[in-house]
């Protein structure tokens, strides 16, 4: 096995322990799992810790910071439901991806602040 297949089975593997942690409540791998080194762990802990009920707005508002846009869209999308997580700076991301699902969820929220709409 290559070093590199090594290093994705090693990926793969985290990124499955932080689903089961979503569905069987170990609360702390998967908010632990919130600054793991890879993107794909990084989305699905916050995906398992929403399902716990554990994923506040200041995880993901650094998540809506992060280097992958694959993370800043995943937190865009939870965002959603938390109408106190300014979306703002993810509506001029540089991913227009990332910009469509802020603009969403935006648009889910209850209020709407006058820079949002413009």
């Amino acid at each position: 096995m290559t070093a590199a297949a090594s290093e994705s089975a090693s990926v793969a593997a985290r990124r499955r322990a932080v689903v089961v942690a979503g569905h069987s409540g170990s609360v702390e791998l998967a908010r632990a799992a919130l600054g793991d080194p890879d993107a794909p762990v990084r989305i699905v802990a916050l995906g398992a810790t929403e399902r716990l009920g554990v994923l506040v707005d200041s995880d993901l508002q650094r998540a809506l910071s992060d280097p992958e846009p694959s993370v800043r869209r995943r937190a865009a999308e939870l965002s959603a439901t938390h109408g106190d997580v300014d979306l703002a700076p993810a509506l001029d991301d540089a991913d227009a991806r990332v910009v469509e699902v802020a603009a969403w969820a935006c648009g889910e929220h209850e209020t709407a602040r006058d820079e949002i709409v413009g």
